[in-house]
């Protein structure tokens, strides 16, 4: 057990810091693994900051999930040229929606998902104490998740693929080296996110691991307006020079226990 749990923390974590930066943050996939009705399925991970979920199992076939995450402090970037800089972050979101699942053979297990969600994310980067940059953002996330789950012996193995649309209600940047600040109007995106999945079953408690990728397919804007703080000059462009990113990593580390309420003890 230590084995691969200590594998799978020398794996993703090099990942885990790089995802910590930005504006966008897609969160790890709701994959419970559900096999029957009446089934209560808890975890708490980590990858993206700290999560909690929980879904119930309505019926054989459906269930319904909650999810929520949490990453508030302050990180150190290093750089390969310089001292590098600090982040201070606060990022928050919550999702729920429902669920699909099927036993398509004895031990492989389909589910897919549909969800919405909200998310608020600041980031405060310094390069020195006097001209942050601060993007604060404010954004909204419909999904559709189809997974695929095999389980050999104590490990579950699966490939899942989420396609997410994303649609900000705000998204600014303050530059206080430049003096302005950056105002995006009816920004969106859509996004196509593979990840694999490794479970490891001690009876009823689940370890997992989840990695992948989220790739934007679809990245636009209306206009951006950028205000000089130092005057009241105000800029209109349908263009920008600081390109926006949407290309991600997902990842988490997680602990899952199940619950089957539906089971009566004789």
């Amino acid at each position: 057990m230590k084995k691969y749990i200590s594998i799978w923390f020398s794996t993703i974590f090099p990942c885990l810091l790089f995802a910590q930066n930005g504006y966008f943050i897609p969160n790890p996939l709701i994959l419970p693994l559900h096999t029957q009705s009446k089934q209560l399925n808890l975890s708490i991970g980590v990858g993206r900051g700290f999560d909690a979920n929980a879904s119930f199992s309505l019926t054989n076939h459906f269930a319904v999930f909650a999810t929520g995450l949490t990453n508030v402090g302050t990180f150190h970037r290093q750089q390969i040229m310089g001292s590098g800089y600090n982040v201070m972050v606060e990022n928050n979101s919550y999702s729920g929606g429902i669920i699909y699942f099927t036993k398509l053979k004895k031990n492989v297990v389909f589910e897919t998902a549909f969800g919405f969600g909200k998310f608020r994310t600041f980031n405060n980067r310094n390069f020195d104490t006097y001209f942050p940059t601060i993007t604060a953002s404010n954004y909204w996330n419909a999904f559709n998740q189809l997974s695929l789950t095999k389980t050999n012996g104590n490990f579950d193995f699966g490939i899942s693929n989420r396609f997410s649309y994303n649609k900000y209600e705000k998204h600014e940047i303050l530059h206080f080296y430049a003096f302005s600040r950056q105002v995006y109007n009816d920004l969106y995106s859509f996004n196509i996110e593979p990840v694999f999945n490794l479970n490891y079953n001690v009876q009823k408690i689940k370890f997992g691991l989840q990695l992948g990728l989220s790739v934007p397919i679809i990245t636009d804007y209306k206009n951006v307006i950028n205000y000089e703080l130092s005057s009241d000059f105000v800029q209109l462009y349908s263009s920008n020079s600081d390109e926006l990113t949407f290309l991600n990593y997902i990842a988490r580390l997680s602990l899952q226990y199940s619950f089957d309420l539906g089971h009566k003890k004789k």
